[in-house]
């Protein structure tokens, strides 16, 4: 996902409200100085090139159609416009910036998925299981573009991240620097903020699954694959929303059943087959117990050890 419609979202349409719907020109020229300076901030660019990169943008022919063109245009034609605008603006600042000042922001915010050219990290040593996680196809997953809860469409390996700053687990905030940075996964190596359509690109090529790890123990992918028939993402995902439609509780009741079985499932892994709490988040994705928090649901359990879900405000 990249940085700049992060930044986008972060300078909406809502935050320049009086300025872009005034329908004067003066107006429009303002908002669109101070969003460049906002978005020159974000991108920590030094403040001493703020004034040729304004210059820079307001060259632009699109921004001079724009401008001339505004007082003549619709709230809805000019909400599009300026939205337009704003991606011309992300454009022109990456450009004053290619090259990475180790501000370690894209590593603060999120860890990288991992594609097949990272296999060779694992034969090595560098990675290992505990050190990353699987997002199972049917998972709730925040979409940083969007800003909103979305379902994944492909299984995912992720790199862990701290569970409440999602800061990837190999970044040394102090340092600023990454603990394998030589041997970095691939997402890393490809992500350049100044150019986010490299990561863009990256992202629609075949990623790394389990399979590719567990392809040669069908005994051990037969277990996994018996996890993610009566534990799946999918299922979970659909049962809930069901839910959402109907409020029934009843209807929550396969959710707590898949939830129970996730349970036993996670402690034959660990006693019988030796694998250690750390692995298992790879092996079998993370517990079904704290995937329905996405959903503002708990699970508690009882005195006798039955699971309960309770719907949060």
């Amino acid at each position: 996902m990249s940085q700049d419609l992060n930044i986008l979202r972060s300078i909406s349409t809502d935050n320049f409200q009086d300025l872009v719907q005034s329908g004067n020109q003066d107006d429009f020229v303002a908002a669109v100085r101070l969003a460049g300076s906002r978005i020159l901030v974000g991108l920590h660019v030094e403040e001493d090139h703020f004034e040729i990169i304004q210059e820079e943008i307001e060259k632009d022919s699109s921004y001079q159609d724009i401008k001339n063109s505004w007082e003549d245009l619709s709230p809805e034609e000019r909400t599009a416009k300026w939205k337009e605008q704003l991606e011309r603006i992300v454009q022109t600042a990456y450009s004053s910036r290619p090259y990475c000042l180790r501000c370690g922001e894209c590593c603060s915010r999120v860890s990288p998925s991992l594609h097949f050219e990272d296999l060779g990290l694992f034969d090595t040593g560098i990675l290992q299981y505990r050190d990353v996680y699987t997002l199972r196809k049917g998972e709730p997953v925040l979409n940083n573009i969007k800003g909103s809860l979305d379902t994944l469409s492909q299984e995912l390996i992720k790199i862990k991240e701290d569970p409440e700053s999602r800061q990837c687990n190999f970044y040394q905030e102090e340092e600023k620097s990454c603990r394998i940075y030589d041997q970095r996964p691939l997402q890393c190596r490809t992500q350049e903020c100044w150019n986010p359509q490299a990561l863009e690109q990256l992202w629609n090529r075949d990623k790394l699954t389990r399979q590719h790890f567990l392809k040669d123990d069908a005994e051990f992918m037969g277990l996994v694959d018996i996890h993610e028939q009566r534990c799946s993402a999918e299922k979970l995902d659909r049962a809930i929303k069901k839910y959402w439609e109907t409020g029934k509780t009843t209807d929550l009741d396969p959710v707590v059943d898949m939830i129970s079985q996730d349970v036993v499932i996670r402690n034959f892994f660990t006693d019988k087959l030796g694998r250690s709490e750390e692995e298992l988040d790879f092996l079998l994705g993370r517990p079904l117990a704290k995937t329905v928090e996405s959903y503002n649901l708990k699970v508690e359990q009882d005195e006798n050890g039955t699971y309960h879900l309770i719907q949060e405000e």
